[in-house]
């Protein structure tokens, strides 16, 4: 009978020890709309550039902001050459902010979205890196001009 209760205590730590592992998801980029391209003057050569991704699995911790950092930076290196001016604007996925939400009520973007799931833009400025802000709850929370890439698989 002591030894039925001392493989159940043990199987009890077990249990508690692998529930506590929590598995890492990696977050995902899912591209809302077409890239918006603009010429704000007709002397320009280059367009000013918008993307707009939103973000499936995403946590507010060092490892989420470390890969999106990383995709979206690589994003922006690509793409620079291309437009005078270039915006990556990343948004939580959630239950309003989804394309299927989004196509049918579009002014949720703005009274929703914006407010509650918008938590990354990334600039590029004449084909330069010029910063990264984070916003929490339509707030603007850091303001980066610098960030550091890291090889995260």
């Amino acid at each position: 009978m002591r030894s039925i209760r001392v493989n159940f205590f043990y199987f009890i730590i077990v249990f508690v020890i692998l529930i506590g592992c929590k598995t890492t998801y990696k977050p995902i980029f899912i591209q809302f709309g077409k890239e918006e391209i603009s010429y704000a003057d007709s002397n320009v050569k280059y367009p000013a550039c918008m993307i707009t991704f939103f973000i499936d699995n995403y946590k507010d911790n060092v490892y989420s902001e470390k890969y999106i950092d990383s995709v979206a930076f690589q994003l922006g290196e690509i793409k620079k050459k291309e437009c005078s001016t270039y915006l990556i604007q990343l948004y939580k996925l959630s239950k309003k902010t989804n394309s299927k939400h989004l196509l049918k009520n579009p002014r949720d973007f703005d009274r929703y979205s914006n407010i509650y799931d918008h938590i990354y833009d990334y600039y590029w400025s004449n084909g330069k890196f010029s910063g990264r802000q984070k916003f929490k709850n339509g707030k603007l929370e850091s303001n980066i001009e610098k960030i550091t890439i890291t090889d995260i698989r």
